[in-house]
Parts: structure tokens; C-alpha cells; sequence
């Protein structure tokens, strides 16, 4: 449907807004006015195509594997935690451990306390609240919390945060230079760059050990703040999240089978296994001899205004090398905690975001989505908080793009978050 709205007071401008249905949901896309005539014109957009750059970019049709019927549930309430930090029993000393009662499983925090001093056994990256001022408070979408997540992995909805709450993590980037990223318009037989990524913030579950090794999906959310180059102050911004698929496991480049590994691509040559799952672009890479770790993660196929996400991300000091016979044996380097390999180091190294391509829309064509999705981006009805498959989706004055990449590669881009004094080691498995 096409809306006209009258000429606004005073400024002699036409608002064209494009509302776009596709398969039973709907969002609306505003068109910027032009700043030189009384309407915006409305351009045809060819079907969205794809590039041969980047390492998340996946030109070849697959066969689709078997994706289970979701309903919303948004009374299954993943476990509540207090929002308010709890008493200690005894007073916080700084250098020491901090006392019982002093840590709260939903709130952010980093290894040494910066209030009393007092020090964890784990850390949580980035402060996610850097970014504040960009996206807004960082609980607003996820119901209180700002460490986990109300859409954890596991049968109820809880187990990430009960059971392995350690490996929760903040990759936080602020005023990113235009150079970082790459974009193409979205009007048609106009692919230019004309956008880049100028803030992210992305919390991740990082047990980028043998506890996560042989899980293929972790929960996680994004939210990233994309400005034109032309003028980078006009910008938008995107927040999503659900359970990202890791694909397969990789051991030295070597495929690990594992039960639930994606389904091979059909119609390659030759059609063995391992040349099939080789061709798949989200991995989990570790190695049986180096603490280097990478894993790439992505959403694909959803109904809804995201055609496909992903992102990688990285640690150079992982726990431990992956024994490929025995990928979930705890076989720390260090099993006294006495030493380096303890997962403390992290980079964000790629994201990237394919907005849904439907016609008609201009170059300067924005969109805004405000709702729910279920765990895999798929658009959902009835929802009133966020949960296991009610995530929220949201997109605000987001610049028409058929894709945005972010690269941020460089030895110096890897982050230390090991605080811990001189000869000191302070953080203990599983950070």
C-alpha cells in the first residue's frame, strides 16, 4: 500500500511512506523528503543480489534444513533474576574476593568491582552502558538484564545463565571510522557504498572452550548504529537477537560430525561429506594445538524484515586446545588457573546485516520495524515481553541498504580484559 500524507506545515514537503507485506507481516518504510522538491520519488528495487565479499556471504542455494514449528511463548518466562544488587553478608575488601551476596547474575560487571575494590572469578567484557547514549539504556530490550539473556539456550530457557553464566560477554565498539565498513544502496541499479557501521554493541555467550565447542547454537543480541557517509550524523539503528547457528565444528580446518550439524548443501562436486560441509560459512573453529579461537555465526532464511545477520568473533587465549576425538573434555592448560590461557582476550571481527529487498523503495527510503521474532528472526504475533521465542526486533529511521558489513581485523584490535594485578590470577574456568 501506498499512504500520501498532506504537505507539511510550512515546508512544503510530501511524506511518502511505503507500507511492505510479505508473507503475513508488515513494516513500514519512510522516504526521507528531498531537501529541493515538493516529493520524494518512488524507484523500483531490483530483487536483492549478492557480492562476492565477505566472509559471511553465501551466493549458493542450499537445500533448507528441517526447521521446527515455533509458537510464541510469552509466558515462558525464562528465570528472573533480582534487579537489584543483592546485600552482602560480610563488607567487600579491596584485593579480595568479593564476598557472598555481593554478585548479581543479571547485571554487567567487570573482574575488579570499581566501587569496593572487591574482585570476581570472571568478567564480562565490554560495559555495554559505553553505548547508552547511542541505543539507549542496554536493559530496555532485555528485560532488565544487562548480562543474559530472556532467550537462553537450553529446554526452558534458564540453562545459559544458571549453568555457565561466566561465558556472557559484551564486544562494545564506539565511533567506528567510515573505512571499517562496506554497504550497497538499496534503489535500484544503485549499489554504491553509501553507508558504514558507526557504533555496535553485541553481547555474546563465549565459551569458546570445551564447554561450547560442540553447541551449535548460542544466544545472542545485536544492536548496531549505521550513518550515511555523506552526513554521519544522519543515522539509524537496528537491534535483534535470538539463537545464532555456528554451523559445524573445525579442528585444524578438519570437520568434526557432530548429531546436529547442519545438512550439506546439495548439488556440490563431489558430493562427499566432507567437501559439502566444508563449503558451509558458519564454524566453529578451534585448534588441538593453539588457545586461537574464531567462531562465525549467522541467521538466514527468516520471514521477517532481516533477509540475513551474522558475526565473528574471536579469542587468541582459549582455555584450552579441542581434542577432536573428545571435543567436550575439560583439559585445561592450566588447571590451577595459574597462567594466561583463561579466555580473557576477545575481538569482534565481522558483522553483517542483509536487510529484507521487497519494491517498490527509493535510495533514500528508511525503515522502521518495532516488534517480536521467535528464536530464529522469524516474525511473531501476541507478544508481550520479551522470552524464549518472543525476541525483540527494531528497527528505527534505518537507511535503506541491501547489506552493511563491518570489518575490524588488526592484531591491535584484540581487547585484554584480564585486570588482574602483576603475578596475580584472578579469573577461574569458565570465563
Amino acid at each position: 500500500m501506498l499512504h500520501r500524507a498532506g504537505r507539511s506545515g510550512g515546508r512544503g514537503v510530501t511524506i511518502i511512506m511505503l507500507v511492505v507485506s510479505l508473507a503475513g507481516w508488515s513494516y513500514p518504510i519512510r522516504n526521507r523528503p528531498a531537501e529541493n522538491s515538493a516529493s520524494s520519488p518512488v524507484v523500483a528495487v531490483q530483487p536483492w543480489g549478492t557480492t562476492s565479499e565477505g566472509i559471511l556471504h553465501d551466493t549458493r542455494r542450499a537445500t533448507p534444513a528441517p526447521v521446527p514449528t515455533l509458537t510464541p511463548t510469552p509466558t515462558q518466562a525464562p528465570m528472573r533474576f533480582s534487579t537489584q544488587s543483592p546485600i552482602p553478608t560480610v563488607q567487600p575488601v579491596a584485593g579480595q574476593p568479593c564476598p557472598a551476596g555481593s554478585h548479581d547474575p543479571s547485571k554487567w560487571h567487570p573482574l575488579i568491582d570499581p566501587v569496593t575494590g572487591c574482585h570476581f572469578n570472571h568478567e564480562h567484557k565490554d560495559n555495554p552502558h559505553d553505548l547508552d547514549d547511542v541505543f539507549g539504556p542496554v536493559e530496555t530490550h532485555l528485560r532488565g538484564y544487562s548480562v543474559g539473556l530472556p532467550w537462553q539456550t537450553g529446554l526452558t530457557g534458564t540453562e545459559e545463565n544458571r549453568y555457565k553464566h561466566e561465558s556472557y560477554g559484551w564486544l562494545v565498539l564506539r565511533n567506528l571510522p567510515p573505512s571499517n565498513s562496506r554497504s550497497q544502496n538499496g534503489a535500484e541499479k544503485n549499489s554504491k557504498d553509501v553507508a558504514f557501521v558507526k557504533n555496535i554493541r553485541v553481547q555474546v555467550h563465549g565459551d569458546l572452550h570445551a564447554g561450547g565447542a560442540a553447541t551449535r547454537f548460542h544466544s545472542v543480541w545485536i544492536e548496531a548504529q549505521v550513518c550515511y557517509r555523506a552526513n554521519p550524523n544522519d543515522c539509524g539503528i537496528v537491534g535483534f537477537g535470538g539463537h545464532l547457528d555456528y554451523g559445524e565444528l573445525r579442528v585444524d580446518g578438519v570437520w568434526v560430525p557432530l548429531p546436529n550439524d547442519p545438512r550439506a548443501y546439495a548439488g556440490l562436486t563431489p558430493p562427499a561429506p566432507e567437501r559439502q560441509v566444508d563449503n558451509l560459512i558458519a564454524k566453529r573453529s578451534h585448534s588441538a594445538t593453539s588457545h586461537s579461537v574464531r567462531w562465525i555465526g549467522r541467521f538466514a532464511g527468516a520471514v521477517g524484515p532481516i533477509a540475513y545477520a551474522g558475526i565473528a568473533h574471536e579469542t587468541k587465549d582459549s582455555w584450552q586446545p579441542i581434542d577432536p576425538a573428545d571435543p567436550g573434555a575439560v583439559q585445561l592448560t592450566c588447571p590451577d588457573f595459574e597462567c594466561e590461557d583463561n579466555n580473557s582476550t576477545a575481538r569482534l571481527d565481522f558483522f553483517i546485516l542483509r536487510p529484507r529487498q521487497t519494491p517498490p523503495v527509493t535510495a533514500d527510503s528508511r525503515i522502521n520495524f518495532k516488534g517480536y521474532t521467535d528464536r530464529f528472526l522469524n516474525v511473531v504475533e501476541d507478544c508481550r515481553e520479551p522470552g524464549p521465542d518472543c525476541v525483540p526486533l527494531v528497527f528505527e529511521n534505518f537507511p535503506n541498504l541491501r547489506e552493511i558489513s563491518l570489518q575490524n581485523g588488526g592484531p591491535d584490535s584484540f581487547r585484554e580484559y584480564d585486570t588482574s594485578p602483576p603475578g596475580k590470577h584472578w579469573i577461574e574456568y569458565p570465563n
